[in-house]
């Protein structure tokens, strides 16, 4: 298959005024800006959409709860082998950015739906990390060294610790498990991906450590300073990275322990990056 470069030609609106907010196997979330004026804050009336670049198949959300150019922090919820249809996920805040609750929106009912948080009163999101969508559950990493999951109809809800360290780090998914990065507490150049096995418990297990200065050729580089995780092989134990002034995109195996760069994606390029698989599929739940 050719690749795909997509400039969201497709959909109703200009592709500057179009920004992709999240990915889920094959589907894209997106913020589309309306034409017009900005408010007193410097906000814009905006919808959500879901697309398929590779299909060129779209659905335009319906308003939700939020006051006309409020932004939140929404997700992208969608599993193919369970079902066709998807969910947008938006974290409620209040004044002081502590989670309230969610509003959710059904492609199968076409709807939002609204639950009040049962996690913790102060519970806050990181910015800029990303949330994973496993088992029909999305999980958010909060600042109380904690991870934040629910399910698509509001009504379970679970807190799960993190590994036990006092390092900052990050949550992906891997042959159905939840992972979590993070810097080895004891070596600065290493970092550890710990697996939650069994997800009915608690529990964490060191699978890898990565060795960063042989990753790097010898360099010592901060952890998501100098370089970002930017996704990780849903099959395979992959994991690609992007350093450097010219955003080198690398991919490392963690069993061979081999390293292989991909391309360069020049200086320009910035994140926050999403990892994209095309679904090539032309169905999508209420498409256009």
């Amino acid at each position: 298959m050719p690749f795909i470069y997509p400039s969201f030609s497709f959909l109703p609106v200009c592709s500057s005024d179009v920004i992709p907010l999240d990915c889920c196997n094959g589907l894209l979330l997106c913020r589309c800006f309306q034409p017009g004026p900005h408010d007193s804050d410097g906000n814009r009336p905006f919808h959500y959409a879901v697309c398929n670049p590779a299909s060129e198949r779209w659905v335009m959300l319906p308003d939700g709860s939020w006051a006309s150019g409020e932004v939140r922090t929404a997700r992208l919820g969608f599993d193919p082998a369970a079902s066709s249809h998807f969910h947008v996920v938006e974290y409620v805040e209040d004044e002081y950015e502590y989670i309230t609750g969610v509003d959710i929106y059904s492609s199968k009912t076409g709807s939002w739906s609204s639950s009040e948080s049962e996690w913790s009163d102060n519970a806050m999101l990181c910015d800029g990390s990303r949330s994973v969508f496993l088992n029909g559950i999305m999980h958010s990493l909060v600042l109380r060294n904690e991870i934040v999951a629910v399910d698509m109809e509001g009504k379970r809800w679970r807190t799960i610790p993190r590994p036990p360290s006092d390092e900052f780090g990050f949550i992906r998914q891997a042959h159905g498990h939840l992972l979590y990065f993070d810097m080895d507490q004891n070596e600065a150049n290493k970092l550890s991906v710990w697996i939650l096995e069994d997800y009915s418990t608690d529990k964490w297990t060191v699978k890898y450590k990565i060795s960063t200065l042989g990753l790097f050729g010898g360099k010592k580089l901060r952890f998501d300073f100098d370089y970002q995780v930017i996704a990780v092989h849903p099959e395979c134990n992959l994991v690609f990275f992007v350093y450097g002034w010219d955003n080198t995109l690398m991919a490392y195996e963690m069993d061979r322990r081999e390293v292989r760069v991909i391309r360069n994606l020049g200086h320009d390029s910035n994140g926050p990056y999403l990892p994209y698989v095309p679904f090539f599929s032309d169905s999508l739940a209420e498409e256009h």
